[in-house]
């Protein structure tokens, strides 16, 4: 061989050998990327799903009650999807139940209005002073001492007036002579009448009429108390001889204390305008136009909607 082809060899087993490390640092170095690539990571399923397919991305486990609060977990991550390791499949703790809200206290309810206080009207009671709404009114023309007028109320039921104080109340609107007073008849029609009968010369003011009927003298009456049917009002002329023309007086209510009976002559239902020979029902205010009881032309009874 020739000095120039040793040479050669030299050199050439030189380059081999300074290479051999280079080609060694190269295999070393594809040797570990290849690793590399194959175990690189892949996130985990979704907690609680069917098993997870390889490479399924990494989710966060976790529940939220229905008005708690929220508390989530982070799953495990999952294996390489080729030869790599097998990931934990993600289990999130569940959140603790919320506690529910407080029922709200209702409103409350609004004060009871109160209601208005109702006015009361009574009859105008015996003895007041002041004047009635409305009233029963009587006009009588007297022209001669023997004129007279009844007005009367038939009781429903006849009652005994043993013990019985009648009151009436009164307003002479014109009298300058004459009286008035009360009477009680029994179911025979016998009278008795009050012996101390009100003059009409007391004029222009309400005033109270009281008589005793347990105390009344019978007399020659022969009437039964036991046993009285109708309450009466007389209008007389004695023992006068001067008469206001016509004679009128307004009542506004009679009443007896026992048995306990009370008319009031306040709407115009209670009297009966119409005169009558018989007995009127209803316990209402006529007139008895019976020749015996009325002997004055012309006596009126009405009623009347405002009295003084």
């Amino acid at each position: 061989m020739s000095s120039i082809s040793k040479r050669g060899v030299r050199n050439l087993s030189l380059f081999a050998l300074l290479a051999a490390p280079v080609a060694c640092a190269k295999a070393s170095y594809s040797y570990s990327f290849e690793e590399e690539s194959e175990s690189t990571d892949s996130t985990g399923g979704t907690s609680g799903d069917p098993p997870p397919a390889p490479g399924g991305s990494e989710s966060s486990a976790g529940t939220r009650d229905g008005g708690g609060g929220q508390s989530s977990g982070t799953g495990g991550k999952n294996g390489t999807a080729a030869g790599g390791r097998t990931g934990k499949g993600g289990a999130g703790a569940g959140g603790r139940s919320g506690t529910g809200g407080r029922s709200g206290a209702g409103g409350r309810g609004g004060a009871v209005g109160s209601g208005g206080r109702g006015s009361s009207s009574s009859a105008g009671s015996p003895g007041s002073a002041a004047g009635s709404s409305g009233c029963a009114s009587l006009s009588v023309p007297l022209t001669a001492m023997a004129d007279q007028a009844h007005f009367v109320i038939t009781l429903a039921n006849s009652a005994s007036f043993s013990g019985a104080t009648l009151t009436m109340r009164v307003y002479v609107k014109a009298g300058t002579g004459g009286t008035i007073s009360n009477y009680v008849q029994d179911s025979s029609y016998k009278l008795l009448r009050n012996s101390k009968p009100t003059k009409l010369s007391v004029a222009g003011a309400w005033q109270t009429l009281t008589w005793n009927v347990a105390t009344e003298a019978l007399g020659t009456s022969g009437i039964a108390l036991t046993s009285i049917s109708r309450i009466g009002i007389e209008i007389r002329a004695t023992p006068d001889t001067a008469w206001s023309n016509p004679t009128i007086v307004y009542v506004d209510s009679i009443s007896v204390n026992s048995p306990k009976l009370s008319f009031a002559f306040g709407a115009s239902s209670t009297v009966a305008a119409t005169p009558a020979t018989l007995d009127v029902a209803g316990q209402v205010l006529w007139q008895n136009s019976n020749a015996v009881d009325t002997t004055a032309s012309r006596a009126v009874l009405s009623w009347l909607a405002s009295c003084p």
